[in-house]
C-alpha cells in the first residue's frame, strides 16, 4: 500500500480534525534540506493551531540516499546539523547559520511555529544509537520497537550529556491488538516512562481520501 508524504498527509488531517496531535513518524531528515523543512513544519503548526510533533530519523535504506546523491555515511551528522539549523530558523530574530553541510547568512524564515520556542522534535528509532541521538539533541524519543534496551540507552546518554532523562518525552508506537482495540501494552510502557502513544495512519487506497473527507464534514 502506498505510503503518503507525512507532512502533506498531516495537512489534510489538520483540516478535518480539531484536537488530535499530528506527529510525523518519521521524516527522514537527512534526505531533506532544513530551509524547506523549517518552513513546511512551521506552516503545518500554524494551520493546525499548534498541534504538530515533528518526528525525525536518520534513515536506513542506502538506495534512497544514492538516488538523492546524499552520502549514506553522513546521514547521522547531517541530521544533527539539520536539527540545529531548523531551530535557528524558528527563532524570532534572524541569524546566520554556518555548518558543515548547510550554510547561509542572516535570513528570515516565515511563518514561525505557534508552539514556542518551536515544534517539539522527537527522534525516532529502535536502536541504542537512536536513543543516544534523542538524548543529545531531541525533545523526545519515539520508540519504534518494544525493546527495553533502547530506553536504557536514552537514559544513559542523558547522563553523559548532562541532561535530565525526565526532560526527554518518551513516545511509543501503538499497535492495538485486533481483538481489543484499547490493548497497547501501556503498563509496561508506563514503567519505562512513556508519555504518549503514536498511532500509525493507514496508507492511501484509491478513493479513500474523498470518502473520509465527506465523512468528517458530515456530507
Amino acid at each position: 500500500m502506498p505510503i503518503p508524504d507525512p507532512l502533506v498527509a498531516l495537512a489534510y488531517a489538520a483540516a478535518v480534525t480539531k484536537t488530535l496531535r499530528l506527529a510525523t513518524g518519521i521524516v527522514i531528515l537527512p534526505q531533506r534540506h532544513p530551509l524547506y523543512v523549517a518552513k513546511e513544519v512551521a506552516t503545518l503548526d500554524v494551520l493546525s493551531h499548534g498541534r504538530v510533533i515533528f518526528g525525525i530519523g536518520v534513515g536506513w535504506l542506502e538506495e534512497e540516499f544514492q538516488a538523492l546523491g546524499v552520502p549514506f555515511d553522513e546521514r547521522a551528522a547531517r541530521t544533527a546539523e539539520a536539527v540545529r539549523a531548523i531551530r535557528s530558523l524558528w527563532k524570532d530574530e534572524a541569524e546566520p547559520f554556518h555548518g558543515r553541510f548547510y550554510r547561509w547568512e542572516k535570513l528570515e524564515s516565515h511563518p514561525k511555529p505557534v508552539q514556542k520556542p518551536g515544534v517539539l522534535i522527537v527522534v525516532g528509532g529502535h536502536t541504542e544509537l537512536a536513543a543516544r541521538r534523542a538524548a543529545r539533541y531531541g525533545d523526545g524519543f519515539f520508540r519504534a520497537s518494544p525493546r527495553r534496551r533502547s530506553w536504557s540507552g536514552c537514559s544513559a546518554s542523558c547522563a553523559t550529556n548532562a541532561r535530565s532523562s525526565a526532560a526527554i518525552r518518551r513516545r511509543s508506537r501503538s499497535r492495538p491488538d485486533a481483538r481489543s482495540p484499547m490493548r497497547t501494552g501501556s503498563n509496561d510502557s508506563e514503567d519505562l516512562g512513556v508519555s504518549r502513544f503514536i498511532g500509525a495512519a493507514a496508507g492511501i487506497r484509491s478513493g479513500t481520501a474523498s470518502r473520509r473527507a465527506s465523512s468528517a464534514s458530515g456530507t
